[in-house]
């Protein structure tokens, strides 16, 4: 949600910038896009892993492989 204090220009690049991540997570495989969107939520790697019925360990891996493609296609834009 735009701060009331952005000015319409950086209201229109916060919602460009939102727009280009919810796009990148959308273009993740599944397993890697469950394991972000809790991290995002907050969730611990223990907490995703309970929930993913996975261990800390893969969950971890998971998120850390996650991040670097999501990294790349914001970059890339693909």
């Amino acid at each position: 949600m735009p701060s009331p204090d952005e000015g319409p220009e950086q209201s229109a690049i916060t919602a460009d910038r939102r727009q280009q991540l919810i796009s990148a997570l959308r273009r993740l495989p599944l397993a890697y896009r469950g394991v972000i969107t809790l991290a995002l939520e907050g969730f611990s790697c223990a907490e995703i892993a309970d929930l993913l019925g996975i261990s800390t360990n893969a969950a971890a891996i998971r998120l850390t492989r996650a991040k670097a493609l999501l990294r790349q296609q914001l970059r890339h834009g693909t």
